[in-house]
């Protein structure tokens, strides 16, 4: 319940914030610092309200009521709106995002997923690699196809590589074996924190 009374006056103050960065009327919203300010104020409150549907997706979890909305996709569709959408905030960062092209021969398979889900994983990831990458450093995103079990299947893999400060493998190994809210790294230390 906490949750849902939380994502409520953040969709208000995002809402107000898109209303007033349209508003040609109000010229001194026209200045670019109101600008940016308007344009970080979106930005957190659309942060917050990631932050507030991770805790929701916690509480789904724990309770067994996590349903996951699968429909068809191709990678190409997968890694094109994870770009869009996620890359500009390295960059602004100063690191340098290459997302390679999907395979050409994974161009015109179809895959089954919760689009949304994959895409909160990548967020997930590609977040991580901006906070614990410095300026000048760079992330990677790729895929690949391999194999399922299941006759006809197949998995496919996304990967994402950057050159920040990394895991050691005792800590990859303490994440695997974790709970939802386990944490290890050095940005545990330096108050970067998150959901995971």
């Amino acid at each position: 319940v906490v949750m849902h009374d939380l994502r409520s006056p953040l969709l208000t103050v995002y809402s107000i914030a898109e209303s007033l960065s349209r508003n040609e009327r109000l010229a001194a919203l026209q200045d670019p610092d109101v600008g940016q300010s308007l344009d970080a104020l979106r930005a957190c409150t659309k942060l917050m309200e990631q932050v507030v549907g991770d805790m929701l997706d916690f509480e789904r979890i724990d309770s067994g009521r996590l349903e996951l909305a699968k429909s068809a996709f191709s990678a190409v569709e997968l890694l094109g709106e994870a770009e869009r959408a996620l890359a500009p905030l390295a960059r602004a960062k100063g690191i340098q995002v290459d997302f390679e092209p999907v395979p050409r021969m994974l161009h015109h398979r179809r895959y089954e997923g919760d689009m949304s889900r994959l895409m909160q994983c990548m967020s997930n990831g590609i977040t991580n690699a901006t906070k614990f990458t410095p300026r000048g450093g760079s992330i990677r995103v790729n895929c690949f196809e391999s194999e399922c079990v299941r006759p006809g299947r197949a998995v496919l893999h996304v990967q994402i590589h950057d050159t920040g400060v990394g895991l050691e493998p005792e800590e990859l190994d303490r994440l695997a074996r974790g709970g939802i809210f386990t944490q290890v790294g050095k940005g545990q230390l330096q108050g970067q924190g998150g959901t995971g």
